[in-house]
């Protein structure tokens, strides 16, 4: 299984990742977990890494703010795709660190040192 690097060093790069490792993986999380768990959520959602989640206050959106310099809406009842916050929109030059909802406004914050309000 070749998995993409978030690029923390420069571009991302493919790292491949034995059968044996994954499965050291799974075992250890197994462990860690004290038996099996469940999915509660999987997003195939940015090229990088996660930072934070937040659900709207109605519970109907769901956003996600990663190291990709990108947040997105969800509807959470579907997780079908609502909007990519990005840089072309107005958004972060550098990784979204923080997100929060007002209201219907998403607020993200980023490295770049900007506080974007979504409408």
């Amino acid at each position: 299984l070749v998995v993409a690097t978030s690029g923390t060093t420069g571009t991302p790069k493919g790292a491949q990742l034995t059968a044996a490792a994954l499965r050291a993986s799974g075992d250890a999380t197994h462990e860690r977990l004290g038996g099996p768990g469940s999915w509660l959520l999987a997003l195939p959602a940015h090229e990088a890494g996660i930072y934070a989640v937040a659900f709207s206050a109605d519970g109907t959106r769901l956003a996600t703010a990663a190291r990709d310099k990108t947040a997105k809406v969800w509807d959470a009842g579907t997780l079908d795709p609502l909007a990519r916050l990005d840089r072309a929109a107005g958004g972060h030059t550098h990784s979204v660190n923080a997100l929060l909802w007002l209201g219907d406004t998403l607020v993200t914050c980023g490295d770049d040192k900007r506080i974007v309000a979504w409408k």
